[in-house]
């Protein structure tokens, strides 16, 4: 490679940066993880385009790039997001068990014709 290329890519990029930056903005509407995009599908270039050439349409290829980059980290949060609802959704699953023993157990302790003393020992005022 000469270092022409090396500098028209470098320039090609540093022009072209912007312009890709508010294409992938208009789209998803987060600033930042959009800016984050962008500088990934820029290293990518930077990594690719100095051994297999400058593509045909650059800002396009960059732009399908930070798209890809984009949908990739959507997916990824989704994902997580889901994974951390369903550990938030476990624990109380976890919990109920021991609390129904425990209100059975209370209940057999408890006198007859009391039938709040469950309740009042899991902490429930009377009558609630």
């Amino acid at each position: 490679m000469t270092a022409a290329l090396d500098s028209n890519a470098e320039r090609l990029l540093r022009d072209l940066a912007p312009q890709v930056l508010g294409a992938v903005v208009r789209r998803f509407r987060d600033f930042a993880a959009c800016e984050d995009a962008v500088q990934e599908a820029l290293i990518a270039a930077a990594a690719q385009w100095p051994r297999d050439g400058i593509p045909d349409n650059p800002r396009g290829w960059l732009i399908q790039v930070a798209l890809r980059r984009m949908t990739d980290h959507l997916r990824s949060e989704t994902s997580r997001r889901s994974r951390e609802a369903a550990v938030a959704g476990e624990a109380p699953a976890a919990v109920a068990p021991y609390l129904t023993m425990r209100a059975a157990r209370l209940a057999e302790q408890a006198p007859r014709g009391s039938a709040d003393a469950p309740r009042r020992a899991l902490g429930f005022p009377r009558g609630a």
